[in-house]
């Protein structure tokens, strides 16, 4: 949609961090940049009809906004922020939920030997999640415990058998039978909890550098894998630091660095720049990205 190719996608801010017993469930909704509206689905939901904040012009702008979405399948690989605001969504939008579970027993018989150490935990695989009335959008999650800090995420040979996981688990659902169109990672907040456990925070801009490549060998795997995909990152929201110690702010910098220029280079291939916007200078970005701390 016009005004979101070029901003970050989870630029914006979080309402009521903490949900406040008695009130609805959407007390972590996420409140995208008034330009980039296209991401507050929850604005179609029968919690905002009730309300009513939902008047048929607004309906109208929605759907016109987030056509793009229609028919679409958007998989979140996330924690449990993710998975509140998943469930949260789909009883705001009334509609029943679908969960399934790949058991270890059944990656390990599916996945090349050793493929089930690509699922942390030993407990499996868990996918949760609906569809969206009116858009017949699908949105399901499954659990990541962490981006850069463990060996599902950060070991390139188990990406494969990772990626093949979620195709089990998607297959298993009834809601949506075809390659995610979208799909989100997070993790950030166990990558600080896995990091302080390890005693070993990054605390360098090598280290940091470091971080950047397991997270964009993840995207890239992705869209190897799902070539049709759009791939982006979650930064972290305050309500979440503390207790764990770290740099939050260069991690959100560094998320917002890899999604910004994932998204940038896709719309520049596909429309020579974004709308309104000349495309980033090479000498300029290159520039910029050196003072970011931040190299291919």
């Amino acid at each position: 949609a016009r005004g979101c190719a070029g901003a970050p996608v989870f630029s914006g801010n979080w309402t009521s961090p903490v949900p406040v017993p008695g009130r609805d469930s959407l007390g972590q909704r996420f409140l995208p940049r008034l330009d980039c509206d296209v991401a507050e689905v929850w604005k179609l939901s029968k919690v905002e009809a009730r309300r009513g904040r939902l008047t048929d012009a607004m309906e109208a702008h929605a759907l016109s906004r987030l056509a793009g979405l229609r028919n679409k399948l958007w998989l979140i690989v996330g924690t449990s922020v993710d998975h509140t605001i998943t469930r949260s969504g789909c009883d705001s939008f009334g509609v029943p939920r679908e969960s399934v579970v790949v058991s270890t027993a059944e990656l390990a018989r599916a996945l090349p030997a050793g493929g089930q150490h690509a699922f942390a935990g030993g407990s499996g695989l868990a996918m949760d999640g609906c569809a969206v009335p009116l858009l017949n959008l699908t949105v399901v999650e499954t659990h990541s415990a962490g981006m850069a800090s463990l060996r599902p995420s950060n070991d390139a040979a188990l990406q494969p058998a990772r990626l093949r996981g979620w195709e089990l688990a998607l297959a298993a659902m009834r809601l949506h039978h075809r390659p995610p169109d979208f799909v989100t990672l997070s993790g950030e907040e166990w990558d600080f909890k896995n990091w302080a456990r390890a005693g070993r925070q990054p605390n360098s801009s090598l280290a940091w550098r470091e971080v950047g490549e397991v997270i964009r060998m993840q995207v890239e795997a992705i869209r190897s894998h799902w070539p049709r995909a759009v791939v982006m990152v979650r930064t972290m929201y305050g309500a979440t630091y503390g207790g764990f110690g770290g740099d939050y702010g260069a991690y959100n910098a560094l998320l917002r660095e890899v999604s910004t220029r994932r998204l940038s280079r896709r719309a520049a291939r596909a429309a020579g720049g974004v709308a309104g916007q000349q495309p980033e200078a090479p000498a300029r970005r290159a520039e910029r990205e050196r003072a970011a701390g931040i190299v291919e």
